[in-house]
């Protein structure tokens, strides 16, 4: 990553904190600042942090924690990259034993795809219940 990438990228995780802050300037993780420039150092203290991290995990293999050679090929995985063959064959064969989808699609595919696509819906929750949410909420009056 070029320092100009960083800086941009860093400008990206200050707007994000700020966006986690339900857009205040005065809040930093949930504690606020009267002072906006202490609010501001602790932002700029956050996303070094959180840019440092995504630095050193850039270079490294999600499934093994090894580092990779400046050569080698990577295949993206759940946001991370891992090694292109041993270890794509293992995750791969992990999707598969837990029912899941392999990394064997398109790169297109991979941007759209949801990893919350199998989450269950409140119908599903209520159906396991046996009940709504709203009879839930009634009883419990």
């Amino acid at each position: 990553m070029t320092e100009e990438q960083q800086a941009d990228r860093l400008l990206e995780l200050e707007a994000g904190i700020i966006e986690q802050n339900y857009g205040s300037y005065h809040h930093v993780q949930g504690r606020h600042y009267r002072n906006l420039d202490d609010a501001a150092r602790e932002r700029r203290r956050l996303a070094e942090m959180y840019l440092r991290e995504e630095i050193r995990l850039e270079g490294i293999c999600a499934w093994c924690d090894r580092p990779f050679d400046e050569d080698e090929q990577k295949t993206p995985a759940a946001g991370r990259f891992i090694h292109t063959g041993k270890c794509t064959d293992e995750f791969n064969a992990l999707c598969t034993s837990v029912g899941g989808r392999t990394l064997d699609l398109a790169p297109d595919e991979l941007r759209a795809f949801d990893a919350w696509s199998n989450s269950p819906t409140d119908s599903d929750i209520e159906s396991s219940l046996g009940r709504t949410f709203e009879a839930s909420a009634r009883e419990a009056r």
